[in-house]
């Protein structure tokens, strides 16, 4: 039986579900602190000479760690733009 057979099986269990949200329970994610936190990431690469793409791609990766959905990296060497929308589509 596969991993993903028995995540499936487990979450259809009323008793595990409720387990699994004790044990583990949801955190919410302040999108604001992450966007500060990526773009100052940014920056500081920036500073010491990254290449563009390096930035681009470092910002990339630490947005899809976090689980943000959709998450847009513009970077020159004098700019970097970090957008992103939350799953609320709130401000």
């Amino acid at each position: 039986m596969g991993h993903a057979v028995r995540h499936l099986r487990d979450a259809a269990d009323p008793f595990i579900s409720n387990l699994k949200r004790r044990v583990y329970p949801t955190l919410e994610l302040d999108y604001n602190k992450l966007l500060d936190m990526v773009s100052e990431m940014g920056y500081r690469l920036m500073k010491s000479g990254a290449e563009i793409y390096r930035v681009e791609e470092s910002i990339q990766r630490l947005l899809q760690a976090y689980g943000a959905p959709r998450g847009e990296v513009f970077a020159i060497p004098n700019c970097l733009m970090v957008s992103l929308t939350s799953p609320t589509a709130g401000p």
